[in-house]
């Protein structure tokens, strides 16, 4: 059960070890889901909740060249165990 993300996509990303890195800096903010900022802390970030931002979405991408039984077996584990309505 793959399901593929097509390579048109754009955008950038930052892991989670460096995302408090920018708000820390001055530079910006970051938008992280609360079980994250709640793991990783910064004294120099102020954490702030942001209840009216609309749930997210999650998504599973890994490396085609990579790709071995296990990732595919925990891909058809995360698919079966979907949230309703989600595709």
């Amino acid at each position: 059960m793959r399901r593929n993300v097509d390579s048109e996509g754009t955008g950038s990303t930052s892991g989670t070890a460096d995302g408090g890195a920018p708000p820390a800096s001055g530079a910006g903010f970051c938008v992280l889901p609360r079980s994250t900022a709640s793991f990783y802390t910064r004294p120099d970030v102020a954490v702030l909740p942001a209840p009216d931002l609309a749930d997210n979405q999650i998504s599973l991408v890994w490396n085609f060249s990579h790709e071995t039984a296990l990732v595919q077996d925990f891909s058809d584990v995360c698919y079966l165990l979907r949230p309703l309505g989600a595709k």
